[in-house]
């Protein structure tokens, strides 16, 4: 009975000395105005309302931490966080790791300068549409380096993936506010 109330009052002491970055280790965040944010909580993402200027073009964007969502969306108001499926990294097309010559097969570019910043691998806007193009068109989720805040990872979840799975991201809880984070 012992070993059982000590293993509890470990794992209690480890949640509470746990950084918000490693307890929000597993999940995905979307930044995005307030009005919409109850609406994607409820009933999901509408893939009619996707940017095709945005820089992999018409995705779905998440990020592995809330201070980089918010980064790569400063005007939004309002955080929510995403469990992830495991579909969800079967189906990735990690950029953060590939070579120059992989991105040049997959893009169709000869000449790749100017299209990635070597010192931290952030890849640029030409280069990102046709990883967006390749990655629509064959229902892939896109990670890719953040170009806003450095150590942040972001993903790219393609339309036809999530119309096909519309549970490969769940989301968790209500939408919080950027001030109620930010305390």
């Amino acid at each position: 009975m012992s070993l059982i109330k000590n293993i509890i009052t470990v794992m209690c002491c480890m949640t509470f000395l746990m950084t918000p970055e490693a307890a929000d280790a597993g999940y995905l965040f979307h930044a995005t105005k307030g009005g919409f944010a109850s609406k994607i909580a409820k009933s999901g993402f509408k893939t009619t309302r996707m940017n095709p200027r945005a820089r992999f073009g018409k995705q779905i964007y998440f990020s592995n931490s809330a201070k980089a969502a918010f980064k790569e969306k400063p005007n939004a108001d309002t955080l929510i966080r995403f469990r992830k499926s495991r579909l969800f990294s079967k189906r990735m097309f990690d950029t953060t790791r590939m070579s120059e010559n992989r991105l040049r097969r997959i893009s169709g570019l000869r000449d790749m300068n100017g299209t990635i910043k070597r010192k931290r691998g952030v890849i640029g806007p030409k280069l990102a549409h046709k990883i967006g193009d390749y990655s629509r068109k064959n229902r892939l989720i896109v990670k890719y380096r953040s170009a806003r805040y450095k150590p942040g990872i972001n993903y790219g979840l393609s339309p036809s993936l999530y119309r096909t799975y519309p549970r490969i991201v769940r989301p968790v809880g209500d939408p919080v506010p950027r001030a109620q984070i930010y305390r």
